[in-house]
Order: C-alpha cells, then sequence, then structure tokens
C-alpha cells in the first residue's frame, strides 16, 4: 500500500511477456524458473495475462527491425507440463479472492526465497518460492503464528510445524485454516 502509487486500489492486468517484449521462455537463463515466473503472476496483485504459446513455454526473442519470432503461427496447442501447471494456477486464482482482491504484505525477502501473504477478508494465502537449486529451511520467526493451512497447489493440508524445508525450485500457495 505505497501511498504515492498512482494505480492504488486499482486492478490493472500484469504479465511476463507480450507482443512487445522477448518471451520469458527466452529470457530466463534456468528454465526452472518458468513456472515460478507463473506462480508469481498468478498470486501477485492485478489480473495475470497470458501471451499465446507462452502457456507452453514458447521461445521468440525481440529482433531488431522484426517481431516475427514473437508471433509465431500455431497449427494446434501443444500441452504439456508448463501448461497443466498454469491451468492449475489460473483456477486456483479464480476461485480465491484473497488472490484476486487481497492485499499484499512481504514476510520474507531473500535473494533465492520469498514469501509474502495476501490476504482478503477472512481469507489469507502464504505464497513461499524457492528458486535455489538447493533446499531452504524457513524458521519460525520468518512465518509467524499459523497453525494449519492447505496448499492449494498440491491439495495437501499441511501442519506448520518448524522448520519447514522448501525444496529447490518450488512455490507453495498455503491458504491458513483458521
Amino acid at each position: 500500500n505505497d501511498p504515492y502509487s498512482l494505480y492504488k486500489d486499482m486492478h490493472l492486468l500484469s504479465f511476463v511477456d507480450n507482443h512487445d517484449v522477448s518471451r520469458i521462455a527466452s529470457n530466463l537463463k534456468n528454465k526452472n524458473h518458468l513456472p515460478l515466473a507463473y506462480g508469481l503472476l498468478f498470486s501477485m496483485p492485478g489480473i495475470p495475462c497470458l501471451y499465446y504459446g507462452s502457456e507452453w513455454g514458447i521461445e521468440g526473442l525481440k529482433q531488431k527491425g522484426s517481431d516475427d519470432n514473437l508471433r509465431p503461427h500455431i497449427e494446434l496447442p501443444i500441452f504439456n507440463d508448463l501448461s497443466e501447471v498454469i491451468a492449475n494456477l489460473s483456477k486456483i486464482h479464480k476461485n480465491n479472492k484473497a488472490l484476486i482482491y487481497g492485499d499484499y504484505k512481504n514476510i520474507v525477502i531473500l535473494n533465492k526465497q520469498l514469501v509474502y501473504q495476501r490476504s482478503f477478508e477472512d481469507e489469507a494465502i502464504l505464497v513461499i518460492f524457492n528458486i535455489d537449486a538447493s533446499t531452504y529451511t524457513l524458521s519460525p520467526n520468518q512465518l509467524g503464528s499459523y497453525n494449519e493451512a492447505i496448499d492449494l497447489i498440491s491439495g495437501v493440508n499441511v501442519i506448520l510445524s518448524f522448520p519447514i524445508t522448501l525444496q529447490p525450485y518450488s512455490m507453495y500457495y498455503l491458504k491458513i485454516i483458521k
């Protein structure tokens, strides 16, 4: 809630790539980060917007004088693991008001780990990322005093007992159970 924001309380489009910039799949050096980028897109404030083909991880670099690489002709859908992840994230976003209307609060910001909370009315979701190739352990003083949650991505109930080990290249949307 930045008091100087021009767009406070507005639902603007958010995207990781579009028709004017190189595709995210081409920009990322580590392809393990691609699903995590979409995890951010569907959990941050804003209306998530996908550019056609990016849901399949299509690559394309903006080149001087031509955007042709950004706009390939696609005959048929190319369903893959990434499209499954994005379909699940889209469904989660659609069904959780905290991800649509909720406020945003940073909890942990490290070089390769990020935890924030989205809250709206009686709903709270902890969003957790580990973009490292190694596990990372969250301590109790990093997360606060939550007891139980459901991981919206896996559908598994989680008892928030510490320490919590985050797997490499992982994301969690933990809906707090009150």
